[in-house]
């Protein structure tokens, strides 16, 4: 059985990003596997291949809209750099993911919680990336792009909230 695992190295861990969409989902259903299906085709990434990856290099790239996105996917390796979470009844889940490029520099950041605000997710996630950057650069970060989810789970359902950065390479 240990000949059929597929060997870790195999797995790419990061990227080197050239395009970035930020998008985010949610969806409710009676199950959580439904429930995810509708929240990543409210994110728009329901019909795409891609592999997920843990670390964005810090280098240069560009935000695009879905429909660039698409026009530069093809025949290009799609990865995913975010998170899917899933509530129930009583929940409440908010979720942020951030990117900022610049000439010489980029950064892609995403945060998720139970029972926070989307305000205080923001600030985490602004917070992780001011100090990136003022230890990279030593200067101020400017604003970056936010995509923000959030769902109060108020019925008897499963919820899932996607958030990611979809990237080519």
């Amino acid at each position: 059985m240990d000949g059929l695992k597929v060997n870790p190295n195999y797995k790419k861990r990061s990227v080197v990003p050239r395009y970035v969409w930020l998008t985010g989902g949610v969806g409710s259903y009676t199950n959580e596997k439904s429930a995810e299906f509708i929240a990543k085709k409210n994110a728009g990434v329901e019909g795409l291949y891609y592999d997920s990856v843990s670390r964005v290099e810090k280098t240069p790239f560009t935000i695009c809209t879905k429909d660039e996105f698409l026009r530069h996917a093809q025949g290009n390796k799609l990865y995913m750099y975010g998170t899917t979470d899933f509530g129930k009844k009583g929940d409440i889940i908010s979720g942020c993911i951030s990117g900022i490029s610049m000439p010489d520099w980029g950064i892609v950041s995403y945060g998720m919680s139970h029972k926070i605000s989307t305000d205080r997710v923001k600030r985490s996630v602004l917070k992780e990336m001011c100090y990136e950057y003022e230890i990279d650069r030593g200067e101020i970060l400017p604003n970056p792009t936010e995509r923000t989810e959030h769902v109060s789970c108020d019925e008897e359902k499963s919820y899932c909230i996607v958030v990611a950065a979809m990237i080519i390479e």
